[in-house]
């Protein structure tokens, strides 16, 4: 379980990062000068990752919440 769940910070960690650079990326100069369409995508983009992000710190919390059962027996 410690692989897979190492594996699973990894990723959120991961995602988060990409997560904030996108968020810093809309609003910017560059991505005004992006069709609409594309801005839209975007949007769309980052509210997915944000949802996946929250999945992941659930799925997290749950994993920890039973290490934490299986060293109190």
């Amino acid at each position: 379980m410690e692989d897979f769940f190492t594996r699973l910070l990894k990723e959120e960690k991961e995602l988060n990062e990409k997560l904030k650079k996108l968020s810093l990326f809309i609003g910017t100069e560059k991505y005004f000068k992006l069709d609409f369409y594309d801005q839209q995508l975007l949007i769309e983009q980052k509210i997915y990752m944000t949802g996946y992000s929250a999945t992941l710190r659930e799925r997290i919390k749950s994993i920890e919440a039973k290490m934490c059962n299986e060293l109190q027996k």
